[in-house]
């Protein structure tokens, strides 16, 4: 048959238990699958193992993007086989498979040359050493994006992929151990990121100000819960004017930090706030600036008390009503 796309993903149905034999079948049956979604939720999606994605391998060569992500019965031993069997592969998700490790990182970036993006997320056996192929040279070099949000990467690791991966744009390394030590390498190696995830690290108002000096198209950046201030929010906002998204959330930022983003980022569309030390003056100044705003956060968790935070229900309905009608999470 001549179906390049099969999307599994949606199949969970609790009297459907899927298996590896219709992934098989249909490996055999269409061999010209480019697009490969098997995504599941894990309570169902148990049953896919590495035989499915032998015969994939095996089967269908012209694979670029598979999906993967909370197929935990998968091993290092199958993305071994899948990377050998189909080397045009661009896209991959390998995130929340739990039995992966760095032993298919590696292999995917030595046996995909093509590999745009790799994202493999919520799994600490992802380390350093997954990276170590990047620096001999000759692999990683058409990376993109790279999604490391809950994994054992370290500024190493992180170090590692900025001397190879000079085409990066994105990169996730959220409640990971990196530290300013990181950021300055990917200033060095990689200075057309537009989108960075950062929330839960090490990082400081030294290597954000790094940042925002060495990587000034930047459009999207998450600081949640860092020990980032006003005077790194300040450098972001001076430097990084296309700047649309920004996460603040349970940071010790101030109104001073919303003024700067305000004046100096006129293409902020969200921006949370959520848990720091703003006033009603951050507020109305958002109200009354930031002409393509769409959406801020104030208070998305319903356990928090409110009213820790010094604003009124007069300032958040001022900035609900603005330009015409701001999605307000308080």
């Amino acid at each position: 048959y001549d179906v390049t796309t099969l999307d599994l993903s949606r199949w969970i149905s609790r009297r459907e238990n899927p298996t590896d034999a219709p992934v098989i079948a249909l490996s055999k049956g269409c061999r010209n699958l480019v697009n490969v979604n098997l995504a599941a939720c894990w309570k169902y999606w148990n049953n896919i193992t590495d035989a499915a994605i032998t015969a994939l391998a095996a089967y269908c060569p012209k694979i670029s993007k598979i999906n993967l992500d909370n197929c935990n019965d998968i091993t290092d031993a199958a993305i071994a086989t899948l990377a050998a069997g189909c080397p045009t592969i661009t896209e991959v998700n390998l995130s929340d498979s739990r039995k992966v490790t760095d032993a298919a990182i590696t292999a995917l970036l030595t046996g995909c040359p093509a590999l745009a993006v790799i994202e493999a997320s919520y799994n600490y056996k992802v380390t350093d050493a997954a990276f170590e192929a990047l620096a001999t040279g000759g692999v990683g070099g058409k990376l993109t994006k790279i999604a490391l949000t809950q994994t054992s990467i370290r500024d190493v690791g992180v170090t590692a992929i900025a001397t190879a991966c000079r085409q990066l744009t994105s990169i996730s390394l959220h409640e990971t151990a990196v530290t300013d030590v990181a950021i300055t390498a990917l200033v060095r190696g990689c200075r057309s990121l537009l989108h960075i995830e950062l929330g839960a690290t090490g990082i400081t108002d030294g290597g954000i100000t790094e940042l925002a000096t060495g990587c000034c198209q930047l459009k999207s950046i998450d600081l949640m819960r860092t020990g980032v201030t006003d005077a790194g929010v300040c450098s972001l906002a001076t430097n990084c004017r296309q700047l649309s998204s920004i996460d603040l959330e349970e940071t010790r930022i101030t109104d001073g930090a919303v003024m700067a983003l305000v004046t100096g980022c006129l293409e902020l569309e969200h921006i949370d706030l959520s848990a720091s030390d703003i006033t009603d003056a951050s507020l109305m100044a958002l109200a009354n600036g930031c002409p393509k705003l769409k959406e801020v956060c104030l208070y998305p968790d319903a356990d928090e008390d409110f009213h820790q935070m010094s604003v009124t229900d007069a300032a958040v309905e001022a900035l609900r009503t603005s330009h015409g009608g701001i999605k307000v999470s308080a």
